[in-house]
């Protein structure tokens, strides 16, 4: 039966009648009363607003609950156990249940319950009168807190005393605020706006997303601005924010708004303009990334935007239309920006279509840019000389700048004798072939000077390092390592082409690093460097020299050359062996139908005092791989058991370790 006073005359609302919404009632008892219609679906039905979600209370438990639902066929989730709440899913359609429950305990944050069969009492632990309002399947309301009365007075009230609802959970100060701004219709309770601000300090031990996500609801609502205001006045946001919100500068935002026919306010847009240049009170409140970048944009000085029309065209085609309107908005309301001035920027976003960049980072690689990150930053200068000259730039004359900027660049990794060598071993490398000699006199005379050739190699070939060589001191030549780039790291079993020329290998022992060996943790010890090693793996170095002749004549000139690697092979990786077994380990190289012992054990004698000294020296190097140090997942190498030996063409390689593994390599 209807209700004997009727409450509007479109009563009961549309969505009462839904078949999935009857289903789940009728499942719950609704028809007896067991379950009904709670918070905001009833209180937004007797004010005449839509409602996006149904959610109903029971009085039996959230276990009964569930039994209910799914002997009818409906699926349950259990969102909310611990606090009576699950979430049936009907016709694709989520329906939060929650069983009536009393509070135990508060601590401002988070509450421990007690279930009840109670109304009343589940109504006394709601935040607000308008939320406490419950229907049942006829359009009946119960109403124990007379929430009824404040919704249709458009009055948001606390249940009973406002000061003890803030101090079971601190959040209802914006949540206050919030309903104000959204359902409104009086001037704001004095007793519930007493207790706000009398209880204002509860906040600062809110978590920012908590409070980011009422804000902005808050700040969506349509009484944001007279609400934000008494706010400020009454200093509820001071605990928040560092700074005062600037809300002068958010009415401002507001009427530009409507003067430029903006319907749709923007939170985000309206949180930018309150908290100005309030920072830290921005991370506070834990934006997305996207968010925050937004936010940020919007704060920025007035000093960095342009008055003259002529520039914000290329304002307009660096920011894209939403964030152009974004700055222009946020700049008028916080800078006093007249309005007419403001309405000229934005008739940009209709009346002008920025022009496209002829250029791509393709087009730089095509003339002869190798694809490292230089390609992005020269496209990057291109673009901007192309806004600076009004973007009336043609392809040709974009690809005469790119031309002139790549000869810039070019010249500038030519500077150093390092760069010069670097390069030309790299395209030895790339070609298959020789090289004799090198180029304006680069060729390394010291062992510092081939470190330099390696890191500048690395640095011009873009590519991560993946592993590193490392080889012992001699009588007459200190220990030497070579970092090894992703692309030349292969796993077991690969093959490489008859062309290359020496078709050298070697038998090695390779281990993976479990965690970081940064230099600034140094110096090692053999010990912490073995305690770093996750695994083992047997591995097969493959020789190549960029040089002329072999055996490269100069150990410096083969060092440079990244002593000589063309690649490592490696097999499967096992645990790291105990020390016994490391120490018992034997090798063979099988080359075809031959097989040789390779049974001499590692040549540096302890291969972690290896690994300690290649983790202090990288230090040492070029600031990029100083800085890189060893990164847990590298793999080192530490020295060939068998010298150098040679295969043929068509020819198979197998090196084995009993209790290690192999690996295995083919010509062809």
């Amino acid at each position: 039966m209807p209700p004997a006073d009727p409450i509007r005359a479109d009563w009961p609302p549309n969505w009462l009648n839904d078949p999935a919404v009857r289903a789940i009632m009728r499942a719950l008892g609704g028809e007896a009363r067991e379950a009904r219609f709670v918070g905001g679906c009833v209180r937004n039905a007797l004010m005449g607003l839509p409602s996006t979600d149904i959610d109903i209370a029971a009085s039996h438990s959230p276990e009964e609950t569930t039994r209910r639902l799914e002997a009818a066929g409906i699926k349950v989730k259990p969102t909310g156990i611990a606090h009576g709440t699950v979430t049936a899913i009907h016709h694709g359609r989520p329906f939060e249940i929650t069983t009536l429950r009393r509070d135990i305990e508060t601590d401002g944050r988070h509450a421990v319950v007690a279930f009840t069969d109670d109304w009343a009492e589940d109504a006394a632990r709601r935040d607000f009168t308008m939320n406490a309002l419950y229907m049942d399947m006829d359009g009946e309301i119960l109403d124990p807190m007379r929430g009824r009365e404040d919704a249709a007075a458009g009055r948001v009230r606390f249940v009973g005393e406002a000061n003890r609802r803030i101090e079971e959970d601190a959040l209802r100060i914006l949540r206050f605020f919030r309903f104000q701004a959204r359902y409104g219709k009086q001037p704001i309770d004095p007793e519930g706006l007493a207790a706000c601000q009398a209880n204002a300090h509860r906040q600062v031990g809110l978590s920012g997303e908590r409070v980011r996500n009422e804000l902005l609801k808050l700040l969506d609502a349509p009484g944001a601005i007279p609400v934000v205001h008494a706010m400020v006045d009454t200093g509820i946001l001071a605990p928040l924010f560092n700074a005062i919100p600037d809300v002068d500068a958010l009415k401002r935002l507001a009427e530009l708004e409507s003067e430029h026919d903006i319907t749709v306010a923007d939170p985000l847009r309206r949180l930018a303009v309150l908290l100005g240049h309030d920072q830290a009170g921005i991370e506070r409140l834990r934006l997305s990334n996207a968010d925050r970048d937004r936010v940020l944009a919007m704060s920025g000085p007035a000093t960095d935007f342009p008055t003259p029309l002529t520039k914000h065209k290329a304002m307009l085609y660096r920011l894209g239309p939403e964030r152009y309107v974004d700055r222009v908005l946020a700049t008028a309301a916080k800078h006093g920006l007249a309005s007419e001035t403001a309405r000229d920027f934005l008739m940009l976003t209709t009346s002008w279509t920025a022009p496209r960049f002829p250029l791509r980072g393709a087009d730089l690689i095509k003339l002869g840019l190798a694809p490292t990150p230089a390609v992005g930053r020269i496209l990057d200068e291109i673009e901007a000389r192309w806004i600076s000259e009004d973007m009336r730039g043609d392809r040709a004359l974009c690809l005469a700048w790119a031309r002139q900027a790549i000869e810039k660049e070019r010249k500038a990794i030519m500077t150093t004798q390092a760069d010069t060598a670097a390069r030309a071993l790299m395209d030895a490398h790339a070609t298959n072939t020789a090289v004799h000699t090198f180029p304006d006199g680069s060729a390394p005379e010291s062992v510092a000077a081939a470190y330099a050739i390696q890191d500048a190699a690395v640095a011009l070939s873009g590519e991560p390092i993946a592993a590193w060589k490392v080889g012992p001191a001699s009588e007459d030549f200190p220990e030497t390592c070579a970092p090894i780039l992703a692309s030349r790291v292969i796993k077991s079993p690969a093959t490489f082409p008859n062309a290359l020329r020496l078709k050298a290998v070697e038998c090695e022992v390779a281990f993976r690093l479990a965690r970081d060996l940064p230099p600034s943790d140094g110096p090692y010890t053999s010990e912490q460097a073995r305690a770093a090693v996750a695994g083992a793996m047997v591995a097969i170095e493959v020789v190549e020299t960029r040089y002329a002749g072999w055996p490269v004549e100069s150990r410096v000139w083969a060092l440079a050359d990244n002593q000589s690697n063309h690649a490592l092979v490696v097999g499967p990786e096992i645990p790291l062996p105990d020390q016994a077994t490391i120490d018992a380990l034997t090798a063979t190289l099988a080359l075809g139908e031959t097989v040789k012992p390779a049974d001499k054990g590692f040549p540096g004698g302890d291969p972690f005092a290896l690994i300690a000294w290649l983790a202090s020296h990288v230090g040492t190097r070029a600031p990029a791989l100083a800085e890189r140090g060893l990164k847990a997942g590298d793999i080192i190498t530490t020295g060939s058991w068998n010298g150098v030996d040679f295969a043929a063409d068509g020819m198979t390689v197998r090196a084995d370790y009993p209790g290690l593994g192999s690996a295995e390599i083919s010509y062809g």
